[in-house]
């Protein structure tokens, strides 16, 4: 996965949201990490798990003190932003596993993750966190739950995407018309009986997961693929091309939904946490501004 992702942030985008390059956490998201990083009035080291280009690091930046430094550490390589890989007091450790830092036992201030320590071996995470922390070190995790706005839809996307791309799915009988289409024309019965096969899958797609189709762009996709103008080497590439996207949305779809802490998950969680010497002093629901839950977060000390 750490290649899917390296792909993915090598398109720009600063969170993990992918829609808006340019954009990053804000509202309760925003004014929660401000709030717990009030604490650190002094020098210090603060380091981010799973931090892709940056966006967490990008907004705490100028509220701490000059002089502390921040690390971010992901398993993908990254493409951060000039303005952060500029700065003195940044640094990024690119294809790292987070339950096996470099960085020295008791050498950092906080630890911090926004929706990145859940997406590695949770346990080794864990323990890796507590060998750094100082005593009295903080940390604080938000981490993805599995009942959230985020990942509920996500999962509606996920079974649809694997749906169009299945041997002998939508994707396939596509390929199948534009091929008929070509060999015999718009009137031969074998290219209806085409049209109709597909027909028949997409009302299957849409009975099955009507809310998860727009996730896949699948209304655009078809709509541009079987476009009268287009022959059957630019159907082809087309077919390729959305058949390579809907699998890095599985592959990414299928890690987030894995990633997701359940009620299980989550007592792992608080086990691994005071099997390492880590206080949990705050737990519970994460909502946005409009009361959604979009995750579930935890933070404490070193004992």
């Amino acid at each position: 996965m750490s290649d899917y992702w390296s792909q993915y942030w090598q398109q720009g985008h600063l969170t993990s949201f992918g829609k808006d390059i340019h954009g990053n956490y804000t509202g309760v998201l925003a004014n929660t990490w401000q709030a717990w990083l009030n604490g650190l009035d002094k020098s210090e080291v603060v380091v981010d798990l799973g931090c892709g280009n940056g966006a967490l690091l990008d907004l705490v930046k100028d509220w701490v003190q000059p002089d502390t430094q921040l690390v971010g550490v992901d398993a993908a390589s990254l493409t951060v932003p000039e303005r952060l890989a500029a700065m003195d007091n940044i640094r990024f450790l690119e294809r790292t596993d987070i339950a096996n830092m470099p960085l020295q036992d008791n050498s950092v201030s906080a630890v911090m993750s926004q929706y990145g320590i859940e997406y590695a071996d949770l346990e080794g995470a864990i323990k890796d966190v507590a060998r750094v922390l100082t005593r009295g070190g903080r940390f604080r995790f938000s981490m993805h739950d599995d009942q959230s706005v985020v990942v509920v839809p996500n999962q509606q996307i996920l079974a649809a995407a694997q749906a169009l791309i299945k041997p002998d799915g939508v994707v396939d009988r596509i390929r199948r018309l534009a091929q008929s289409l070509a060999d015999f024309g718009q009137q031969h019965p074998h290219s209806e009986q085409c049209r109709l096969a597909l027909n028949h899958a997409i009302d299957a797609l849409i009975n099955d997961h009507q809310q998860g189709i727009a996730g896949t762009d699948f209304p655009a996709f078809i709509q541009s693929v079987m476009y009268p103008g287009n022959d059957l080497a630019k159907r082809n590439a087309m077919c390729d091309l959305f058949e390579q996207e809907m699998s890095g949305l599985v592959m990414r779809l299928q890690e987030l939904v894995q990633a997701a802490l359940s009620s299980e998950r989550k007592a792992l969680f608080a086990a691994s946490c005071e099997a390492s010497q880590l206080t949990i002093l705050s737990s519970g629901e994460e909502r946005d501004d409009h009361g959604q839950l979009i995750g579930f977060y935890a933070e404490g000390v070193k004992r």
